[in-house]
């Protein structure tokens, strides 16, 4: 399936990014530093021996030094840090493949700030991949859709519809079109949101080609319209009472299109279901919530391989969300057990069980997950942006030095040793990291 295979790619990406095992070997010249701060941090990026992902680790310093005003040595780590992620890309000989680590630096400099930056880095991808020839089509319009949903991401909702123009050809297009569109709901544009999927309907229209006419595709994208319907539904609860009367017609349309294509895409339903669900609880409806919640739980039942535990992470999500954190911790402890079987093949399901529980406050079971994740594999997957958000979550609660010591021994890895430490630093500092831009 078009949007399956395309997020399947950025999921192989991330993880060849960002695993361990991108960083293996020896432990050279890092100590737990005699005072935990930002400096400390910067000092440990030395270690890092990937060129991408110590720039990118000096971009997270640097965007830290801005949050906390110091915005002549934040410049200095920024420009740095740019330096060292453009010579990765000039290393990547294989055609279009720096694009995809320049799209990541497009999204930094987002991050930090700096649109122009930003805007001329995606300027240079996409023509990039519009270099591609013809023989190489797929990997032209994955690299496409991937600029198009980061884009999408970092709030340029307006050039990331504009990239995915460029997939007209393949089916892919309305994919990532409704990814947008349910973006666009969730930061708040139900009107954009509402404008995108009505361009989607208008190219449903369009189908010619075997694989667009295929049944599972179609269900495909009508589930995940269910879900950005669910999105704007959700952002118009708790509005005027005429806002919340169009949400809960929202809300009809999407459970309508769940009954009809539930059963060809199980997978892509479930995660509908709860997005529908979170919108009734935010709109009162505590009753017909619990119901839909239960059902999106039976769903996922029949759901084999990774997707089940990481879908039931999805879910307990949406039920934190929702208030019922007793239910979502229940279904965490479901997924983790789900996901045991698959434990040497699939470390994402792990690091979103992780930061599910962070963000629902059960920092006990993040930290018992992550351990238990490194006993049975012997080595510690969680991602490094993960870890530094649980280590900085348990430095607030018990100081920074007692946090980066109770890791340091079972931690082998330069890169996640850094992010410790950027974690630590952060809490020592009270400064935290969102995603939102900071113009040093």
């Amino acid at each position: 399936m078009p949007r399956t295979l395309a997020l399947g790619l950025i999921v192989l990406l991330a993880l060849f990014l960002t695993t361990p095992r991108a960083v293996a070997g020896p432990v050279k010249g890092i100590e737990i530093p005699p005072t935990i701060d930002l400096d400390a941090a910067a000092g440990a990026a030395t270690t890092i021996p990937n060129e991408f992902l110590r720039g990118k680790f000096l971009f997270e310093i640097g965007i830290a030094r801005a949050q906390a005003g110091d915005r002549a040595t934040a410049r200095a780590l920024l420009r740095q840090g740019a330096e060292l992620i453009r010579k990765a890309i000039d290393g990547r000989k294989e055609e279009g493949a720096g694009g995809y680590l320049a799209v990541h630096l497009a999204a930094l400099q987002y991050r930090a700030g700096d649109r122009a930056a930003a805007a001329e880095t995606f300027a240079r991808v996409i023509g990039l991949a519009k270099a591609i020839p013809a023989e190489k089509e797929n990997r032209k319009l994955d690299l496409l859709q991937f600029i198009a949903r980061t884009q999408a991401e970092v709030g340029d909702f307006a050039s990331a519809l504009d990239t995915a123009r460029g997939l007209f050809s393949s089916s892919m297009e309305i994919f990532v079109l409704e990814d947008i569109a349910r973006m666009q709901a969730r930061s708040g544009d139900v009107p954009g949101a509402l404008r995108t999927a009505a361009q989607v309907r208008a190219l449903g229209g369009r189908a010619k080609t075997r694989q667009e006419a295929d049944p599972a595709v179609v269900a495909c994208h009508e589930l995940v319209h269910a879900e950005m319907l669910a999105e704007a539904a959700l952002n118009q609860a708790g509005s005027v009472k005429s806002a919340a009367a169009d949400a809960r017609k929202m809300i009809q349309e999407a459970l309508r299109l769940v009954d009809r294509s539930l059963e060809l895409r199980t997978d892509v339903g479930a995660i509908a279901l709860a997005s529908i669900a979170l919108a009734q609880a935010k709109l009162g409806e505590a009753a017909r919530s619990r119901e839909t919640f239960a059902r999106a739980l039976e769903v996922t039942e029949h759901i084999e391989g990774f997707q089940r535990p990481e879908i039931l992470a999805k879910i307990a999500e949406a039920r934190w969300k929702a208030g019922e954190t007793a239910e979502a911790r229940v279904s965490l402890r479901r997924a983790l057990e789900r996901a045991r079987p698959l434990k040497d093949q699939f470390p994402q399901v792990d690091n979103l069980i992780v930061q599910v529980q962070i963000e629902a406050g059960d920092l006990d079971g993040a930290l018992e997950t992550a351990r238990a994740s490194q006993q049975e594999r012997a080595e510690l997957v969680i991602y490094p942006e993960v870890f530094r958000q649980l280590v900085r979550a348990r430095a607030a609660k018990i100081g920074p030095r007692p946090a980066l010591e109770e890791w340091w021994k079972s931690v082998e890895s330069p890169l996640h040793r850094a992010y410790a430490i950027l974690g630590t630093a952060e809490a020592a500092t009270a400064t935290t990291i969102p995603n939102s831009p900071v113009q040093p």
